[in-house]
């Protein structure tokens, strides 16, 4: 090749790169856009801003998993902020005219809580169950429409298929604070009290029935409890409930266990609490009987018992509830907690502590190790106590009602439901 064909070579090379850069112009990308949000889990509900340093940049995002394409997903309003309130994936991209789009960016927004719809009335210190898959709420304190408070005859059932509250038969007479058990698929309401026009409040022996086969609720006149009892704590066994504690006439704590079933009424236990309380967290968990917390005039428990119910083990002590760091403050005492159990662990909800009326706080006691955790706390305004508590076939647990503060003050009764997700909160 001589000297003038060589430069001729070169020329074409060159001229063909050339073109070849022409063609592949969008060589520069996007930088990704920012959430002022990180992955994590969440209590509350919150506006989710995605934002970018170049203001000509468009951001495309989607909610359900999937990679945004321009175009056709979400555009990003800087106005119009994205509402996050249940669990969800969010991805975005930063495109611009001339640019390839920036790699997409995924945050992910865990919610262990979602809320469900009200209850119709707010409602506290109600006796909560679960059948056949509905959540039945009967009796409890409410509004009395002056700015006051009284005791419920009212039964309302909640569809969890449906998110639907409707009313039923009303109970045979307003109780609150009463023990609740489920035998033979019958609801009973046990002891409790009512208030009177004075008003007093007036404790109760006795016991009703609500049968959903019939939809229709009976007066069990035959096997009341043997003395009036105000607050007790109930766990359900295979043949009877175990009706724990509670306040008697002139507000003294009792120790006293009754076993009660409808052929046999009220018997006494073979053994009685170790200590007088109200207001404690009780359940059957295979051949125990588990006491959480509660409370007498003067203090509250932090102390977790267990009895044999079927062997000569009697009480033994377990580890304590935890302590928990509440706006600067160490609480562990506590009583009046809603409570559930699923799989082998008992959730905690709530509850009265030490310098506080009433909590967020959510602890989780893991039976077979015999240990506590803090799980991710209630919304923030739902500071409850005397709340009620079921646990589903899947392993979730609905809170209902409760109050925010103390016992008699209505304007902090709460109708709110929630539904709380486990696996979400590991």
């Amino acid at each position: 090749m001589n000297h003038f064909s060589a430069l001729i070579l070169i020329f074409s090379i060159s001229v063909f790169y050339a073109c070849d850069q022409s063609i592949n112009v969008q060589t520069e990308i996007v930088d990704p856009p920012s959430f002022d949000h990180t992955t994590g889990k969440y209590a509350d509900p919150f506006d989710l801003v995605i934002s970018h340093t170049d203001p000509s940049v468009q951001i495309w995002y989607t909610i359900d998993g999937t990679n945004p394409v321009a175009g056709e997903d979400y555009l990003f309003d800087a106005g119009t902020p994205i509402a996050i309130s249940d669990t969800t994936e969010v991805r975005a991209v930063a495109t611009k005219t001339g640019l390839q789009p920036s790699q997409t960016v995924q945050r992910n927004f865990t919610f262990p809580w979602k809320k469900l719809a009200n209850l119709p009335q707010a409602r506290t210190s109600a006796v909560v169950a679960l059948i056949s898959g509905m959540v039945y709420v009967a009796g409890g304190l409410g509004d009395d429409g002056s700015s006051g408070y009284e005791a419920k005859d009212t039964l309302y059932r909640y569809n969890t298929a449906l998110d639907s509250w409707e009313q039923l038969e009303s109970m045979p007479g307003a109780r609150y604070d009463a023990a609740g058990g489920l035998l033979g698929g019958k609801l009973y309401v046990i002891g409790g009290s009512y208030i009177d026009s004075t008003p007093t409040t007036v404790m109760t022996s006795t016991v009703y029935v609500y049968d959903p086969s019939t939809t229709h609720w009976s007066t069990d006149s035959a096997h009341p409890l043997s003395s009036s009892i105000h607050a007790p704590s109930a766990a359900t066994s295979a043949s009877a409930i175990w009706v724990s504690g509670g306040y008697a006439t002139g507000w003294v704590t009792q120790s006293t266990i009754t076993l009660w079933d409808p052929t046999n009424g009220a018997v006494a236990a073979a053994t009685s609490l170790p200590a007088a309380l109200a207001g404690s967290s009780t359940l059957v968990y295979g051949d125990f009987l588990y006491v959480f917390g509660g409370e007498d005039t003067s203090m509250l428990s932090r102390t977790v018992r267990k009895f044999d119910m079927v062997g000569a083990g009697g009480w033994t002590t377990c580890s304590n509830i935890n302590t928990v760091l509440y706006s600067g403050t160490n609480v562990d005492l506590g009583s009046r907690f809603a409570w559930a159990e699923t799989g082998d662990s008992v959730y905690l909800f709530g509850g009265y502590h030490n310098m506080t009326p009433a909590t967020n706080i959510v602890r989780k006691y893991n039976i077979s190790g015999d240990t506590w955790t803090t799980a991710t706390r209630l919304p923030s305004d739902q500071f409850r106590a005397s709340a009620g508590a079921v646990s589903l076939s899947d392993g979730t647990i609905i809170v209902v009602g409760g109050q925010g503060g103390f016992q008699y003050d209505s304007s902090l009764y709460r109708n709110t439901v929630y539904r709380y997700y486990p696996l979400l909160d590991n």
